[in-house]
């Protein structure tokens, strides 16, 4: 939870507890019944839904998160979410 939005590599949370990249991912996959991937992704998504529900922008949401440029925030939030961070905010504001 502490890195996900600087670090996204298995490599580096493996090393982080002392484990091969293997060994945490099939840790994870036996107890979570999910990829170290998939998971990191999740907190990427939770975590972007917390900034932009707080008021922050999409553009301060994406560097907030680790992106280089906000299209290719709202292209991985789409991609995941299946709505753009635009329509996230106006359902959310639209109930």
């Amino acid at each position: 939870d502490e890195f996900h939005t600087s670090q996204r590599k298995v490599g580096f949370y493996a090393q982080k507890m002392f484990m091969s990249e293997k060994s945490l991912s099939k840790a994870v996959r036996q107890k979570l019944n999910t990829s170290i991937g998939q998971l990191i992704r999740y907190e990427i998504i939770k975590t972007a839904k917390q900034y932009l529900s707080q008021g922050q922008s999409i553009k301060e949401t994406a560097y907030a998160l680790g992106f280089e440029e906000a299209n290719q925030f709202s292209a991985f939030f789409k991609h995941y979410t299946h709505q753009t961070p635009s329509e996230f905010l106006s359902k959310k504001y639209n109930k």
